[in-house]
């Protein structure tokens, strides 16, 4: 059980699915995993830093809003949309020990950069390093955001203890369209060994009883 997520969550291979069943995207909030090769289950969670009005410098004469340069934690948010009615609350979106991760990515919604150059970038400690970087050109973010290639297995380490998903802005960015929602997403792809076997897996024949015949 050495890759268990934190107890209160469900252990990854609680709620895996095998290829035959992977009709639609990975559930997040629910740690949903597949069995893409044998003995490794991979996870694809996909989180978002959503600012709130209380995130925000607001200007009393123009009624921008400015989110300040700085460190921000990303959730995984809840399947259920009104706030006023959510059985199931936004959770913490953690990287488990043990995960070995293989991409992230980046991308941002309306939010305007203060300069072409400006960045957001995943928290690199939380990602194994593979730490995406979504760079402003033409006064925007790029509609298809930033990710890191993929490079293979070899050289992935795991991660030694459970992390924190999280972005840095390097600037001060306003928002696009005030009556809208802000989001920046960020998608974390990893692989964990999985868990040893059990008897449902194997045939173990019945006990025969003393007296019965085996013919």
């Amino acid at each position: 059980m050495a890759y268990a997520y934190d107890p209160a969550t469900r252990e990854p291979w609680n709620n895996v699915i095998y290829p035959g069943n992977y009709v639609a995207r990975l559930n997040a909030y629910r740690n949903q995993g597949v069995t893409a090769f044998p003995g490794v289950n991979c996870f694809r969670l996909v989180g978002v830093f959503n600012p709130q009005d209380s995130d925000f410098t607001i200007d009393a004469t123009t009624g921008v809003k400015t989110l300040a340069a700085g460190n921000y934690t990303c959730e995984i948010l809840s399947p259920d949309l009104r706030q006023d009615d959510k059985p199931r609350l936004d959770r913490a979106f953690v990287i488990p020990k043990g995960a070995s991760v293989y991409r992230t990515a980046i991308q941002s919604d309306n939010l305007t950069p203060a300069a072409n150059g400006d960045t957001i970038v995943t928290n690199p400690t939380s990602v194994g390093g593979k730490s995406a970087t979504l760079t402003a050109a033409d006064s925007v973010f790029p509609a298809s955001g930033d990710w890191t290639a993929f490079g293979g297995f070899g050289s992935i380490t795991p991660l030694v203890s459970a992390a924190t998903v999280g972005v840095t802005t390097d600037a001060d960015f306003t928002v696009t369209a005030n009556g809208d929602n802000v989001a920046i997403i960020v998608e974390v792809c990893f692989f964990l060994d999985d868990e040893a076997p059990d008897t449902d897996e194997i045939n173990l024949p019945y006990k025969t009883e003393t007296g019965q015949s085996t013919n």
